[in-house]
């Protein structure tokens, strides 16, 4: 019976300590003209991009851009949209202006295999001053393992923890910075 009562008082007294673990700041992209610029990165074919995300509404934005036609955006339709390689969505291959994105306020991840080489040097932004930005929380975008933007950084400054290639957080709004815990 003791052993009963205890249990529940051991697992509350740990519970502070298990939900600010969960916790971290996002990024809460407002689809304007706010975006990440990033020092130029040569991908070569064979690399692999990741993202992982969570949105209700993406809102036809650019997870990244790159020169040769090289990109992953989310199509009018709601589709994915690429070019330049192979995409996965949450490990499932995905067929460029077929698959839907996701948008469901859940966590997912985009998968991007390159079958071109090309430079990329900006991420989750739009194409022009005509198009959409991304909207909702995009974080933990990495390339090949040479870089790794956690999108936590709760500043313009955007971390690069691999390699020291930071990014910059451009037009964006320091209210947009969210602590959640999930």
């Amino acid at each position: 019976m003791k052993a009963t009562l205890i249990s529940p008082l051991i697992a509350r007294l740990f519970e502070p300590l298990k939900s600010s673990a969960l916790c971290r700041y996002y990024y809460d992209f407002d689809e304007g003209d706010n975006y990440i610029s990033i020092p130029n990165y040569s991908v070569q074919v064979g690399d692999v991009i990741r993202v992982k995300y969570n949105s209700t509404d993406l809102n036809s934005g650019y997870f990244w851009r790159g020169s040769a036609s090289s990109f992953l955006r989310q199509w009018t339709t709601g589709a994915i949209y690429f070019e330049g390689g192979s995409a996965k969505i949450d490990g499932v291959v995905a067929t460029s202006l077929s698959t839907p994105l996701p948008e469901d306020g859940q966590e997912h991840e985009i998968e991007f295999t390159a079958t071109t080489a090309f430079v990329l040097t900006a991420i989750l932004t739009r194409q022009d001053s005509f198009s959409n930005g991304v909207l909702g929380c995009f974080y933990d975008f990495g390339i090949n393992g040479d870089r790794f933007y956690a999108i936590g950084d709760n500043s313009t400054v955007i971390v690069d923890s691999v390699s020291g290639q930071n990014g910059t957080l451009i037009n964006g709004d320091s209210n947009n910075w969210q602590n959640k815990c999930s």
